[in-house]
Formats: structure tokens, sequence, C-alpha cells
């Protein structure tokens, strides 16, 4: 059987050579198409809030900052989970979304329902700038962060290396929470 196998492929040159050909691209077009990360992040998409007010204690940052923003939030589509924690002049707030939900879409949402929401005078909500997203990495293009810098600036506390970059980079609609006016 191997024999004649080899008789075949050698008397079929240009055919076994058309063949070893398409087998190749055909590889190299599925390893192009294959999404491979070396180390997935098994966590759900998650999107942190925090507010910082140093004149209020743990219990009023609780009653007027994080139960407001946890109701206002609660009710958002493909949210999973909400983890808080409410300190000295400081409420931590971090949603999870279902694994299947994009990320982006779940931040605007967080964004829009920030800014309806009515909380003290100078109190501002910003959404962390450290982000998890399913199979990301942390670069600027990967992540999708150069459509919308702004949104992940946290008031005042912005490096001059992000703030380069923010100032290189168009404005869009959506940061209008967090953004350092």
């Amino acid at each position: 059987m191997v024999p004649r196998l080899v008789e075949f492929a050698l008397a079929q040159r240009p055919l076994i050579f058309t063949l070893g050909l398409l087998l190749l691209f055909g590889g190299l077009y599925a390893f192009h198409l294959l999404d491979v990360v070396a180390y997935p992040d098994p966590s759900p998409p998650m999107i942190e809030v925090i507010t910082q007010n140093p004149s209020l204690s743990a219990e009023e940052i609780e009653r007027q900052i994080t139960l407001p923003i946890e109701f206002a939030l609660a009710v958002m589509p493909r949210l999973s989970a909400t983890r808080s924690l409410s300190l000295f002049g400081l409420s931590d707030i971090k949603f999870y979304f279902d694994y299947g939900s994009d990320y982006f879409r779940d931040r605007q949402e967080v964004l829009n329902r920030l800014n309806m929401l009515t909380l003290p005078s100078g109190v501002q909500p910003t959404i962390s700038p450290w982000f998890r997203e399913r199979n990301s990495s942390l670069s600027m293009e990967a992540a999708g962060l150069a459509r919308c810098l702004g949104c992940v600036m946290m008031g005042n506390q912005v490096s001059l290396s992000l703030m380069t970059m923010a100032n290189s980079l168009p404005s869009c609609s959506c940061c209008l929470v967090g953004n350092p006016g």
C-alpha cells in the first residue's frame, strides 16, 4: 500500500506540489484567524466606579454615595454582580458583567447612568482606568482606549504621559464623567 502511494506521488508531482501549497496556505490562513491567548483572563468584564470625598466618614460615604450609585446602576442589562467598599472618604464599587457582554457597551451604559445620578455637591464619580476584559492585552490599541481615553482619567490624578496621550487624541461625547475639565 505504501509503495503504491509513493509511486503515485512521484508520478503526479505537480498535483502533489499543488496540494502541498494549498495545505500550507490553508494552514497559514487558519493560524491567522486563530485567537489564542497564552494566559487568558478567566474573570468576567468588570467596571469599577471610584468616588472620593475626604470630608465624609465611612457611614456617610455608604449612605450618600455608595448606595445611590448601586441603586441607580443595579438594573443595567447583563449585570451579574456588584461588589462595593466604603471607607473614610472613598467609595469603590465594582460592577461585574456576564462573560458574553461587550466591555465597551457596558462601560457606556455605566457612564450614561452616572450622568443621570444626583449626588452631594462636589462629589464626582469616576471610572477606574484599570479595566478587565476577557482575552485582552493591556495595550492602548487592543483595549480600544484610543477611542475614548478621556473616560479613563481620574480627576486631577492623571499622569503626565497619560495626559500627553489624551491631548493627541480626538475627544468624544462619552467623556462626561471623570474627565478633568
